[in-house]
Order: structure tokens, then sequence, then C-alpha cells
């Protein structure tokens, strides 16, 4: 059974139990205490928003330790240094993804590291300004995959905490 599952379910019981508002209000105060984590440019928040997820009434959050501490990997080795070398922050548009997430998008890898907390898709609102994105963290060096979307619609830029980087470059 998946963990969402039995979140409902867990949730579902204790509302019957009369503790349900109670447990509520602990889960939502958790993921309130996750979205002020905040990287020099960067929250939780930040790579779990999600305008696909909104219009599709899907939950977009995790709170497993280890995508959260890859996110925190990404921020600090790709994302963040990233900003400081451009001199401004730039817009994450896609971060991390729930696997109910990942398949409602028209496609979206099966393995994603979106899913993992390890990918972004960045994008600053022109061609020309996300090829500076790319130039940007190519130059840096510090990417697992960097991919060229749609001839510079948007970037999408990965990093493993863990295990070796293979600096791939990708053109789709």
């Amino acid at each position: 059974m998946e963990k969402e599952t039995k979140k409902k379910i867990i949730l579902t019981t204790l509302t019957v139990s009369g503790v349900g508002a109670f447990v509520w209000f602990v889960l939502r105060h958790m993921e309130k205490k996750l979205e002020n984590y905040k990287s020099k440019y960067y929250t939780y928040a930040d790579m779990m928003r999600s305008s696909t997820a909104e219009r599709l009434g899907i939950r977009n959050y995790t709170d497993d330790k280890a995508t959260l501490l890859n996110m925190k990997a990404l921020f600090r080795d790709v994302l963040d240094p990233l900003c400081d070398k451009l001199g401004k922050r730039v817009t994450i548009s896609s971060g991390f993804r729930t696997k109910e997430l990942n398949e409602a998008i028209s496609g979206s890898s099966q393995t994603s590291q979106h899913m993992k907390g390890e990918a972004a898709d960045l994008d600053m609102g022109s061609k020309e300004a996300n090829k500076v994105v790319y130039d940007t963290i190519k130059a840096n060096g510090n990417y697992d995959q960097l991919i060229n979307e749609k001839d510079y619609s948007w970037v999408h830029v990965s990093w493993k905490r863990l295990g070796m980087n293979r600096h791939q470059e990708l053109k789709l």
C-alpha cells in the first residue's frame, strides 16, 4: 500500500475517532515548518509549488528526509551559485514532483529525478535568458544532467547528492 494511501486511511480513522482535527493541525504545522526552510535564494516550497498540481488537484508535497536533503544539495551546489553568478534569483518552473504529478505530465520519465528532489526546470521568461542560464550552469560545472529543452524554452538541471554526477548535456 502506498504511503499516501496509508496516510488517508489513518486520517480518516482518526477523524472518525475525533482526533483527526488535531492530527491535521500537526501535519499542516509540519508542512509550514518545511516551507520555512530557506537556502540563500530558495525554499522547499519553491521546489514543491506546481501550477499543474494545483490545476489537477494533486497534493505535491513530501517530507521524505532523503528527498529534502537532495533538494538542499541542489540549492547549495547548483541553484544558489547560479543565482550568485547571475546576480538574481532564477525561476523554478518545475521542481519536486510526486509520482502522481509526474505521471500526469505528458512526456515525463518514469524515473525522473524530479521525484527524488534532484532536478529543477528553470525558466527566466525568454529563450535568450534561458540560454544564459544554461551556459552559466555549464561553465560552473556542477550538474548531473543539463538539458536544453525545446530550443531553450526552459532548462532542466539535476544534481545527485550521492553517487557520481554524469555531467551529461542533452538537447530535447
